[in-house]
């Protein structure tokens, strides 16, 4: 019996050495021996690091016993607290037999299997390895009736120490064999880590795949240390799920925390995950020469235990990826050391190579991503003070709608904080690591805050554009959709690429004033040469429409002193000269209106006006013209008067012109529309014709000054082309407008006038006599007597021919007249004669006019004065009554304004002439003057 035992050890110990790498394997091997020499059936059990026993091994004669066990342990199997089997041995460590299951008791989880399985008697011994149980090995016998006894208990012991031996000696193998791969993998991993020039991204995932690979690990991350004191995530691999709940952790929780590992320079071992619920993890710091360069993690599921190959490898791992990590490093310094020393060259090469003020943006932007920056963006001033947010570049165009809003609708026109905008506080702002609340700060609203968050804000440095102190700007470089953060070191450099491009935008801008000022004084000369062009063609015409009357005149005035000179024919010359005579007053006093109206001195007196009426007065004045062309005149309007303030000279004076205009230019046969009518506060007056038209591309310059459809010298039509101006600017000073339309050539034309019915605010000149006296109509070849008779009239007028003749035409309607060349003889004439009126020049040489009244007003007070010049303009009308004068009559002078002039000064009394030192005596005389000259 004793032999058959030992060669069955023997045999059970020759086929566990047979797999010393398969432990499993040998010990199916040693239950399919034991059966049927010692047992029915053969069942082995290890432990498990949660504590759990799982059948590993299950033999029975048959296959379809071998089967249902197999199934029964699956859903129950033994636990590590149960009274007897194998739970109690693994735990006890000491070996148990039962010749009978029924007699010793079957655990009540235990009935069912015994049953189905036929169980009687059974035997299990512990299987301990390196002085600890790991399993249990357990005989049944089953239908051969057998059972086991006590003294089987030593050969189950010895087989459960052998098969220990052998799971020591495969564990061992296994710890060696792994040793070997580990340190293989290692000295790859290490191989790969010393490459001199590995960037840091290469550097976080050749440590990450590394070490999950050896370890097993089911996630891993990558920190970089910043001098802030923060860790910033590089990298990650792994589950997702605990990858993120890893991160969140390191930032959360000191047990595993990255930057305590880092600072205390110490691996964080976490086994037991209860505490964390993130399963269990390590943190090696990465430290090169005693300075904290970031760390590394590793996440594992629950149960994980670390040995000493574990902790070895970590630490061994974590000591090349520091060395590798600072030769990174001195890399991206050395590489980004090159950069800028790029962006600087590369900065003068560009923003010197042009001055056009866009184009420098845009350079600028260029040099700035992505060296600097994802996108960049300036606040630039402009010349009127304003603010203009323009963005430069961006790398990536996902957000670039964004980046337009912010140019938009986000221009910085106030600061948000001095730090944010250096256009007021001319400081670096430096903002390395910009979090939510960082942008809420800066965000005056919901919508520029939702921009910030798009744009994936990470980092940001804000120069100002400050050149020879003045403040052009600002320049913002950002960090987004990369993760990068800028450091202390790249302040230096956006300074001073601020500081070269303020020098280019400056440049630039001066180059863009100049070639404005350039622009501008091009237009000036061209305007100034069009002007000059203008003018001589304007002088031109002047020339020819004074010269043409004139030579009516002068060839008529020849005619008269010839042989054929009888009253006929002196009559039909006497007219032509006064028609002539009356022409040239008229282009006389439209170039004295344009003085006026270029000199701002032209000026209205308003009254009540009725349109209609004055436009049948006007209309009736035209229409000789009309009728001797054959032209057709339409007056149309509402009954009721259209009444509004204004100068009913200056509207006569628009309406005659335009009325003349379109008589001049239509044709026999043609026809002549006057249109008036009242639409709410406004008056609109129309005058259509189916004249010569406008060209299209002279209407726009229809009322300007010496502006004439035909300037040439073959012109079918005269005149200085001063008429419409004129319309425009009295039309203008009653607060109304004007404009010309026309179909073209031969298609007639419409010129609206549109005038304020309520009063207005145009200044009104003060005095308000009118220019030239009306005096009632005669007719110079009637009989008539004198009406002069015994006035004595002393004239002051330095021309000899206007002198002889002022003394004629006194003399032939009665008046004594005395004369005098120069205003100090008129003092003494004046004393002599003792004249009833004196009729004096104002331009003379010596002593003017203006003095001569102030004599007359000091020495003869009660001597009634009359101011005859050519200085007919109300300002000198006013200037002359101020003087002194009681009257003013313009030249060329008309005889019966001039008689009635002396008339109405003749019959008043010298002793009632008031008192001209007084200004109520002065305003109350004028006023007089124009009750007279109504």
């Amino acid at each position: 019996m004793k032999r058959d035992v030992d060669d069955f050890l023997f045999e059970a110990s020759r086929r566990l050495a047979a797999s010393p790498l398969d432990h499993e394997q040998a010990l199916a091997a040693v239950a399919r021996l034991a059966i049927p020499r010692f047992a029915d059936a053969c069942t082995v059990h290890m432990l498990q690091p949660d504590r759990s026993i799982a059948q590993v091994v299950v033999v029975f004669e048959d296959a379809e016993r071998t089967e249902l066990a197999r199934g029964i342990d699956r859903q129950m199997p033994p636990t590590f607290d149960a009274p007897r089997g194998p739970g109690r041995v693994i735990r006890t460590g000491m070996a148990e037999v039962s010749s009978d299951v029924w007699t010793d008791g079957v655990s009540p989880d235990r009935t069912d299997q015994a049953t189905v399985l036929g169980l009687r008697s059974y035997v299990c011994a512990p299987i301990s390895a390196e002085g600890v149980v790991a399993g249990a090995l357990t005989f049944f016998h089953t239908h051969s009736g057998r059972q086991f006894r006590a003294d089987d208990l030593p050969v189950a012991e010895e087989l459960g120490r052998r098969a220990g031996h052998a799971l020591e000696g495969a564990r061992r193998f296994e710890r060696e064999r792994s040793a070997r791969e580990g340190l293989m993998r290692l000295s790859a991993l290490t191989a790969a880590l010393a490459k001199p020039s590995l960037p840091i991204d290469a550097v976080a995932r050749i440590t990450i795949e590394g070490g999950r690979r050896v370890l097993g690990a089911k996630s891993g991350t990558f920190h970089l240390y910043r001098d802030d004191g923060s860790c910033v995530l590089v990298a990650h691999e792994g589950d997702e799920d605990a990858t993120a709940r890893r991160i969140a952790l390191l930032a959360a929780t000191p047990i595993i925390s990255a930057n305590d590992s880092v600072r205390r320079r110490e691996t964080s071992w976490v086994e037991d995950d209860s505490q964390l619920g993130t399963g269990p993890g390590v943190v090696a710091p990465l430290v090169a020469d005693d300075d904290p360069l970031g760390a590394v993690t590793f996440g594992f599921d629950s149960g994980r235990r670390f040995d000493e190959t574990d902790r070895a490898f970590v630490e061994i791992l974590a000591l090349h990826a520091s060395h590798a990590l600072a030769r990174a490093n001195l890399l991206e310094r050395e590489r980004r050391y090159h950069e800028r020393v790029k962006v600087l060259a590369d900065a003068g090469e560009l923003l010197s190579g042009t001055l056009d003020y866009d184009t420098t943006l845009e350079n600028v932007a260029r040099l700035a991503v992505p060296t600097l920056a994802d996108f960049c963006f300036f606040d630039l001033i402009e010349e009127d003070g304003t603010t203009r947010r323009l963005v430069g570049s961006r790398e990536s165009a996902s957000v670039l709608a964004e980046l337009h809003h912010l140019e938009r609708d986000y221009a910085l026109n106030t600061p948000l904080e001095p730090s944010v905008n250096p256009l007021w506080s001319r400081k670096t702002g430096f903002h390395p690591n910009v979090d939510d609340a960082w942008m809420q700060r800066v965000s005056p609203d919901s919508t520029y805050l939702a921009l910030l968050r798009k744009l994936r804000l990470s980092s940001l440095i804000t120069a100002p554009l400050v050149s020879a102190r003045e403040r052009l700007g600002s320049l913002t470089v950002c960090y987004g959709d990369s993760g990068r953060r800028h450091t202390q070191s790249d302040i230096a450099l956006v300074e001073e690429l601020a500081r070269r491009a303020a020098v280019a935008l400056k440049n630039a801008r001066l180059y863009r004033l100049s070639q404005e000022a350039t622009r501008r004084a091009e237009e000036a000369a061209r305007q100034a040469e069009d002007a000059s062009r203008l003018k001589d063609e304007f002088l031109a015409t002047v020339s020819h429409e004074l010269r043409t009357p004139l030579s009516a005149i002068l060839g008529w005035a020849t005619l008269l002193r010839g042989p054929r000179a009888d009253t006929a024919f002196v009559g039909k010359g006497l007219e032509v000269i006064e028609r002539n005579a009356r022409s040239q007053q008229r282009l006389i006093e439209d170039i004295l209106d344009v003085a006026r109206i270029v000199t701002g001195k032209l000026r209205i007196d308003t009254g009540p006006v009725d349109l209609v009426a004055l436009s049948s007065d006007v209309l009736e004045s035209v229409r000789p013209t009309a009728y001797a062309k054959d032209i057709e005149l339409v007056f149309e309007s509402s009954q009721s008067p259209c009444r509004l303030a204004g100068d009913s000279v200056r509207l006569r004076q628009v309406l005659w012109n335009l009325l003349s205009n379109a008589v001049k230019f239509t044709p026999s046969g043609g026809k002549v529309w006057l249109e008036i009518e009242q639409s709410g506060d406004r008056i609109v007056l129309r005058v259509r014709d189916t004249g010569r038209g406008i060209e299209r591309n002279f209407l726009p310059h229809v009322f300007e000054r010496f502006r004439q459809a035909d300037s040439s010298t073959t012109r079918e039509h005269g005149g200085l082309g001063l008429g419409l101006s004129i319309v425009r600017h009295l039309t203008e000073m009653h607060g109304g407008s004007v404009d010309a339309k026309s179909g073209g050539p031969d298609a007639g034309a419409t010129f609206t006038v549109t005038l304020p019915v309520r009063p207005f605010s145009a200044p009104i000149a003060r005095p308000t006599a009118r220019d030239t006296f009306e005096a009632p109509p005669s007719s110079p070849f009637g009989p008539r007597h004198q009406r002069l008779e015994g006035l004595r009239v002393v004239v002051v007028e330095d021309e000899v021919d206007s002198r002889d003749l002022i003394a004629l035409l006194l003399a032939s309607e009665g008046a004594v007249v005395q004369t005098t060349a120069a205003a100090e003889q008129a003092v003494d004439v004046v004393r002599e004669f003792a004249p009833d009126v004196v009729l004096s020049d104002i331009g003379m040489p010596g002593q003017d006019g203006y003095w001569l009244a102030g004599e007359l007003r000091r020495l003869f007070p009660h001597v009634p004065a009359i101011a005859l010049t050519a200085y007919s303009a109300r300002e000198d009308i006013a200037r002359a009554i101020t003087a002194g004068f009681d009257h003013h009559v313009a030249k060329p002078v008309d005889p019966e304004q001039l008689v009635h002039a002396l008339t109405t000064c003749g019959k008043r009394p010298s002793e009632a002439r008031p008192d001209l030192k007084s200004a109520a005596s002065h305003d109350h005389l004028l006023e007089e003057l124009d009750r007279d000259i109504a």
